[in-house]
């Protein structure tokens, strides 16, 4: 039993031990900042979102000009003037807040 003891005693003065407790004790220290940080991010990224989709996205959800146009890629540019091609990509980027969100993510990276 107490062999046991001198060996936990002999692991924890160990210092590859020691460097590991400083890191977990500052990241611990850390993780309220990097909360904050995360919930200021979210709600910049919500905003932005909210925004782009009430500029660029369709009227109404259940009004999509994308239901009878072809895509925007395949689409010609001397076709259908009902199909403009910017109106296309708006609701394909920005049709909902969550798809308008990660638009904006993928802009920010």
């Amino acid at each position: 039993r107490m062999a046991r003891i001198v060996r936990t005693v002999k692991v924890v003065n160990n210092p590859f031990i020691k460097d590991l407790a400083k890191m977990v004790i500052g990241f611990v220290i850390g993780l309220p900042q990097l909360i904050w940080v995360m919930v200021m991010f979210s709600g910049i990224l919500y905003l932005t979102g909210l925004f782009f989709r009430l500029t660029f996205g369709p009227e109404s959800p259940t009004d999509r000009i994308s239901d009878i146009c072809p895509n925007g890629d395949d689409i010609n540019l001397d076709s259908d003037p009902i199909c403009d091609i910017a109106t296309l990509y708006g609701e394909e980027f920005f049709h909902t807040v969550q798809v308008s969100m990660f638009t904006c993510f993928r802009f920010m990276l």
